[in-house]
């Protein structure tokens, strides 16, 4: 398994368009939320603090799948190759 280089969590959403990520509460919410909410409207703001919050999940449930099922036979499949660049681009790596 690769070394996880972000801040470990909790990340959470606060149910608006901020997102609490272990104790660095303003400072991943300036880093990331910042450029993400210039010129859009709140409720896509909102639907962006989720989805950022829940991206370390996502990362460990793709990287469960891929111990748990994925073999020589099936990792050719479209889409195992495009969650494996999914979780590639996660780690900043090229896929």
């Amino acid at each position: 398994m690769r070394e996880k280089k972000f801040t470990q969590g909790p990340w959470e959403s606060n149910g608006g368009s901020s997102v609490h990520i272990g104790s660095d509460w303003w400072f991943a919410t300036n880093q990331m939320l910042s450029c993400l909410e210039i010129g859009k409207r709140s409720l896509e703001r909102e639907a962006n603090a989720h989805l950022i919050a829940a991206s370390p999940d996502l990362l460990e449930a793709l990287e469960d799948f891929f111990e748990l099922f994925v073999t020589e036979r099936n990792e050719t499949l479209l889409e195992v190759i495009a969650a494996k660049k999914a979780v590639a681009k996660a780690y900043g790596e090229t896929p």
